[in-house]
């Protein structure tokens, strides 16, 4: 603690010695240079004149910055009209249950009324099953997903 206070103190003075130099030489130094006034002395006589040449530079450069803005006429944008997408009528399908045996999954499904075990990627009558679970299974038909909640049978 007390070598911190001895650094303070150094450069203190350190910064007080420096700035007072700086002082010094911006006051007490400062050289006052005498005015000296010149006598103006015409080169040429008054009898002697020079004519000077004209000119002009012309330049056939179109100014980049300065040019006018001209608006280029647009073609009509066509816009595309989006098709609507047909509904694709999926067959009727219910997640009945699921089987575990081991690390294999099996997914009993019905489409149309007929029963079919499903594992991951499988696919029966256009009908591909993605992921399940206990809760919830994804299908694709057609390329289009959709998803079925586990319904229990009474």
């Amino acid at each position: 603690m007390k070598q911190k206070k001895t650094n303070i103190y150094i450069l203190l003075v350190a910064v007080i010695v420096i700035w007072s130099a700086i002082g010094y030489k911006l006051f007490f130094l400062r050289q006052t240079h005498p005015v000296v006034e010149v006598a103006m002395n015409p080169m040429n006589p008054i009898g002697n004149t020079i004519d000077f040449e004209r000119f002009e530079i012309r330049t056939a450069y179109r100014d980049p910055f300065f040019a006018p803005i001209q608006n280029k006429p647009r073609l009509p944008h066509k816009k595309k009209r989006k098709m609507p997408k047909s509904e694709v009528l999926f067959p009727e399908i219910k997640y009945i249950g699921l089987l575990k045996s081991e690390d294999v999954f099996r997914f009993l499904i019905e489409i149309d009324r007929q029963q079919y075990f499903f594992g991951v990627q499988d696919t029966f009558k256009d009908v591909t099953l993605i992921k399940g679970s206990t809760k919830q299974i994804t299908v694709v038909y057609q390329s289009q997903k959709k998803t079925y909640d586990f319904k229990e049978r009474l």
